[in-house]
């Protein structure tokens, strides 16, 4: 039998996420180097704090939740990281490797002067998933 949808995001992280985008707009509306400075330093402890915070939670409610006999399917932005932090006896299949996924992202501003790596990470990406 199957079980409708079960939602794992905990509205309170909902919450924050709106307060880094914000801060977003705080880095981008910045008339002077330091407080751009300032506002980005901030924006990155924010974003991996909430970040952090919303795996722990989503890691403790799939392991409160799954059953030993049930099947779930968890979709994540690459920058998530539940793998770790979920309990051996979960059996985890990622479609992608999400080092990979990570690199890609970060060499986009780069792409001239990691032009080759950049476009090997694009292959692997595009390329079907094995499972």
């Amino acid at each position: 039998m199957t079980k409708p949808e079960q939602k794992i995001n905990c509205p309170i992280f909902l919450k924050r996420e709106w307060t880094i985008k914000q801060l977003t707009r705080d880095i981008n509306e910045a008339k002077s180097t330091s407080k751009k400075l300032f506002a980005f330093i901030k924006y990155k402890f924010t974003k991996n704090r909430l970040l952090k915070k919303r795996d722990e939670y989503i890691s403790k409610k799939i392991d409160m939740t799954l059953k030993d006999d049930e099947i779930g399917i968890l979709f994540l932005g690459a920058y998530h990281n539940t793998k770790n932090r979920l309990p051996a006896d979960i059996q985890i299949i990622e479609l992608k490797d999400r080092e990979k996924v990570v690199e890609y992202q970060k060499l986009v501003p780069f792409y001239n002067k990691k032009k080759e790596r950049f476009e090997e990470l694009g292959r692997y990406l595009i390329s079907p998933a094995k499972v």
